[in-house]
Protein backbone atom coordinates (compact mmCIF):
# COMPACT_ATOMS: atom_id res chain seq x y z
CA UNK A 1 0.00 0.00 0.00
CA UNK A 2 2.86 2.42 0.71
CA UNK A 3 4.81 1.61 -2.46
CA UNK A 4 3.10 4.28 -4.53
CA UNK A 5 1.54 7.63 -3.75
CA UNK A 6 -1.87 6.42 -4.91
CA UNK A 7 -1.82 3.55 -2.43
CA UNK A 8 -0.77 5.79 0.42
CA UNK A 9 -3.42 8.38 -0.49
CA UNK A 10 -6.22 5.83 -0.93
CA UNK A 11 -7.53 6.37 2.64
CA UNK A 12 -7.53 10.13 2.02
CA UNK A 13 -9.52 9.65 -1.19
CA UNK A 14 -12.07 7.43 0.54
CA UNK A 15 -12.37 9.93 3.39
CA UNK A 16 -13.00 12.74 0.89
CA UNK A 17 -15.61 10.56 -0.79
CA UNK A 18 -17.33 9.92 2.54
CA UNK A 19 -17.30 13.64 3.40
CA UNK A 20 -18.58 14.90 0.06
CA UNK A 21 -20.77 12.19 -1.48
CA UNK A 22 -21.60 9.35 0.87
CA UNK A 23 -21.90 11.26 4.14
CA UNK A 24 -20.97 8.23 6.26
CA UNK A 25 -24.41 6.76 5.56
CA UNK A 26 -24.74 3.01 5.78
CA UNK A 27 -27.57 0.48 5.87
CA UNK A 28 -27.08 0.20 9.63
CA UNK A 29 -26.46 3.27 11.83
CA UNK A 30 -23.83 1.32 13.77
CA UNK A 31 -21.81 0.89 10.58
CA UNK A 32 -21.84 4.66 9.98
CA UNK A 33 -20.63 5.24 13.54
CA UNK A 34 -17.86 2.69 13.06
CA UNK A 35 -16.78 4.44 9.86
CA UNK A 36 -16.56 7.77 11.69
CA UNK A 37 -14.58 6.20 14.53
CA UNK A 38 -12.24 4.38 12.12
CA UNK A 39 -11.52 7.54 10.14
CA UNK A 40 -11.03 9.59 13.33
CA UNK A 41 -8.57 7.04 14.72
CA UNK A 42 -6.78 6.78 11.39
CA UNK A 43 -6.50 10.55 11.13
CA UNK A 44 -5.19 10.80 14.70
CA UNK A 45 -2.62 8.05 14.05
CA UNK A 46 -1.49 9.68 10.79
CA UNK A 47 -1.14 13.08 12.48
CA UNK A 48 0.95 11.66 15.33
CA UNK A 49 3.13 9.65 12.93
CA UNK A 50 3.62 12.73 10.73
CA UNK A 51 4.59 14.92 13.69
CA UNK A 52 6.95 12.32 15.16
CA UNK A 53 8.58 11.00 12.00
CA UNK A 54 8.37 13.52 9.16
CA UNK A 55 8.34 16.94 10.82
CA UNK A 56 11.65 16.63 12.72
CA UNK A 57 13.44 15.85 9.45
CA UNK A 58 12.12 18.88 7.60
CA UNK A 59 12.23 21.36 10.48
CA UNK A 60 15.88 20.63 11.30
CA UNK A 61 17.93 23.68 10.27
CA UNK A 62 20.79 21.34 9.30
CA UNK A 63 18.62 20.01 6.47
CA UNK A 64 18.85 23.45 4.85
CA UNK A 65 22.52 24.14 5.55
CA UNK A 66 23.54 23.69 1.91
CA UNK A 67 20.51 25.48 0.49
CA UNK A 68 20.06 29.15 -0.29
CA UNK A 69 16.80 29.34 1.69
CA UNK A 70 15.51 28.51 5.15
CA UNK A 71 12.59 26.30 6.12
CA UNK A 72 10.47 29.41 6.66
CA UNK A 73 11.28 30.73 3.21
CA UNK A 74 10.46 27.35 1.72
CA UNK A 75 7.04 27.31 3.41
CA UNK A 76 6.34 30.88 2.28
CA UNK A 77 7.34 29.98 -1.27
CA UNK A 78 4.85 27.11 -1.22
CA UNK A 79 2.09 29.72 -0.90
CA UNK A 80 3.02 30.77 -4.44
CA UNK A 81 3.92 27.37 -5.84
CA UNK A 82 0.75 25.47 -4.92
CA UNK A 83 -1.59 27.96 -6.66
CA UNK A 84 0.71 27.78 -9.67
CA UNK A 85 0.31 23.98 -9.73
CA UNK A 86 -3.46 24.35 -9.42
CA UNK A 87 -3.39 26.71 -12.39
CA UNK A 88 -1.43 24.16 -14.42
CA UNK A 89 -4.01 21.49 -13.63
CA UNK A 90 -6.86 23.76 -14.73
CA UNK A 91 -5.08 25.28 -17.74
CA UNK A 92 -1.95 23.34 -18.78
CA UNK A 93 -0.25 25.67 -21.26
CA UNK A 94 2.82 23.94 -22.75
CA UNK A 95 5.03 27.04 -22.73
CA UNK A 96 4.61 27.36 -18.93
CA UNK A 97 5.38 23.72 -18.12
CA UNK A 98 9.12 23.36 -17.69
CA UNK A 99 11.03 20.49 -16.15
CA UNK A 100 13.43 22.22 -13.75
CA UNK A 101 12.63 24.98 -11.27
CA UNK A 102 16.02 25.25 -9.61
CA UNK A 103 16.08 29.03 -10.01
CA UNK A 104 12.56 29.67 -8.67
CA UNK A 105 12.83 32.73 -6.40
CA UNK A 106 12.16 32.06 -2.72
CA UNK A 107 9.71 34.19 -0.79
CA UNK A 108 11.37 36.03 2.07
CA UNK A 109 8.17 37.44 3.59
CA UNK A 110 4.43 37.63 3.04
CA UNK A 111 4.91 40.72 0.88
CA UNK A 112 8.25 39.80 -0.67
CA UNK A 113 6.97 39.21 -3.31
CA UNK A 114 3.33 40.28 -2.86
CA UNK A 115 2.11 37.19 -4.73
CA UNK A 116 3.00 35.21 -1.60
CA UNK A 117 0.18 36.84 0.33
CA UNK A 118 -2.16 36.56 -2.66
CA UNK A 119 -1.40 32.83 -2.96
CA UNK A 120 -1.94 32.33 0.75
CA UNK A 121 -5.30 34.10 0.59
CA UNK A 122 -6.28 32.01 -2.44
CA UNK A 123 -5.44 28.78 -0.61
CA UNK A 124 -7.33 29.95 2.49
CA UNK A 125 -10.38 30.64 0.33
CA UNK A 126 -10.14 27.15 -1.15
CA UNK A 127 -10.16 25.69 2.35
Amino acid sequence: MFGKETGALFPVYTFALELTVLGFQAAKPATGRMLRIAYALGLAFAAVAFMAWVMPTYLDPAAYALREFTVGERLLTQLRVVPMYIGWVLLPLPDQLVFYYDNYPASTGLLAPATTLAGGLFLALLL
